[in-house]
């Protein structure tokens, strides 16, 4: 087991013992965006099929002459025109198959027709003919295995002659809470000192729950099963980590008790049920209370207790293993920000996520932290959804340093 790591420690740990998983289901490609293709996917013609106009305008075989004859129009869908005689011009649409001996299409607003006779007036002298197969020969690979399928790479395999894909299998996580303190949503908020309360008392809600759905529902890559409240006893948690290793699930998600505390059991059942630590605690804030835990091809992570510090760990680690099951390599993209005020912290020892809202300047980007209390004040990111990351042993902020911040979120 390896101790106090630091994130990029945590992240390749993470990627080297997450097992590729198997197992593929094939989708109407209506259903299939954000998805991952399972094997590479080839054009079953050329792309472009035919030599196609990408204007609206006027063929002509001979573009050194300025005038020519008005032939018969072409348009979109037309089978393929005659060739055209070196004085003949033919109107055709956008995406119109051309005349086999076109040279070039003249824009429409490039040209004067009167009484037969098609004039130039003007025009740039580009081609604007899409010739057939430029895009892609028959045969060759339209989008890769391994693809995260975008909306264009979907509209690419259905032009290649596709209407399924065979994808991988969505990654399996179930999730828990653990805590005495935990009530569930909805709940009414009560003092504790109030004797004979309809309200929860100094019990608080269970906010990780929901806030995980949040972030596991909208991915296409993520199948989720919420487990609800589990006590804090050995008992209850070791029951949770059997009927983990029971399941067909990837990843476990224990939220809460991942501390060596009184009443902290997760890394004891992980221990007590052979699971192998990998690590506990990273060197990262918030979140340094996080377990990544494998015993097979089965992965536990125990995330802090904490709102703020379980959604930021889902991004910064759990997010990694889920790539790492579907044999992706997670790239992620930083902005590079200027600080528009003063920052400070008095333990330098960890790298830090604090809340920024960001704003445009010109060219540059401003971000500006938010009032943040720590890792519980998650109505910290209600106005925003990026963090500025503050490296290790980086006390201070001053005004116009340039900081890395990562978007901890993007809506669906």
């Amino acid at each position: 087991m390896k101790e106090f790591v630091s994130v990029g420690e945590a992240v390749d740990l993470i990627r080297k013992n997450a097992l590729r998983i198997s197992g593929t289901e094939s989708l109407p490609l209506a259903n299939a965006a954000g998805r991952v293709l399972a094997a590479d996917a080839r054009a079953d013609s050329d792309l472009p099929p035919f030599d196609r106009s990408t204007v609206d305008g006027w063929a002509v075989a001979d573009a050194g002459l300025k005038a020519w004859r008005a032939a018969a129009p072409v348009r979109a869908g037309d089978p393929a025109p005659p060739p055209l005689a070196r004085d003949e011009c033919a109107s055709v649409m956008t995406g119109a198959r051309v005349p086999p001996n076109a040279v070039r299409v003249i824009m429409s607003e490039d040209v004067e027709v009167s009484a037969g006779a098609v004039s130039l007036v003007g025009g740039s002298g580009n081609a604007n003919i899409a010739r057939r197969g430029e895009d892609l020969g028959k045969g060759d690979i339209v989008v890769p295995g391994g693809t995260i399928l975008s909306p264009w790479a979907v509209g690419s395999l259905v032009a290649s002659g596709s209407d399924r894909a065979e994808v991988a299998r969505r990654i399996r996580i179930a999730y828990a809470v653990t805590g005495d303190e935990l009530v569930p949503e909805g709940t009414p908020q009560g003092p504790a000192e109030v004797s004979g309360s309809t309200g929860s008392g100094g019990r608080i809600r269970d906010v990780n729950s929901s806030a995980l759905a949040a972030l596991i529902s909208p991915v296409p890559l993520l199948e989720g099963r919420r487990l609800g409240i589990v006590p804090d006893t050995p008992e209850a948690v070791r029951g949770l980590l059997r009927e983990f290793e029971e399941s067909s699930g990837d990843i476990l998600i224990v939220s809460g008790g991942a501390g060596r505390g009184e009443r902290d059991f997760v890394l004891s059942s992980l221990e007590a049920l052979g699971f192998g630590i990998v690590f506990y605690r990273v060197r990262v804030q918030p979140g340094k209370p996080c377990i990544f835990a494998r015993k097979g091809a089965k992965l536990v992570f125990g995330l802090p207790g904490n709102p703020v510090a379980t959604v930021h760990c889902f991004g910064l680690f759990v997010m990694e293993a889920v790539y790492a099951l579907l044999g992706l390599e997670r790239e992620t993209v930083l902005l590079s920000c200027l600080m528009e005020r003063d920052w400070e912290r008095n333990d330098p020892d960890r790298e830090a996520y604090i809340p920024v809202r960001l704003r445009n300047a010109g060219i540059e980007t401003l971000c500006d932290p938010v009032r943040y209390n720590g890792s519980g004040h998650i109505s910290a990111y209600v106005p925003t959804v990026f963090a500025a990351i503050v490296p290790e042993g980086t006390r201070r902020l001053a005004r116009g340093d340039r900081v890395a911040v990562r978007q901890l979120w993007r809506a669906p």
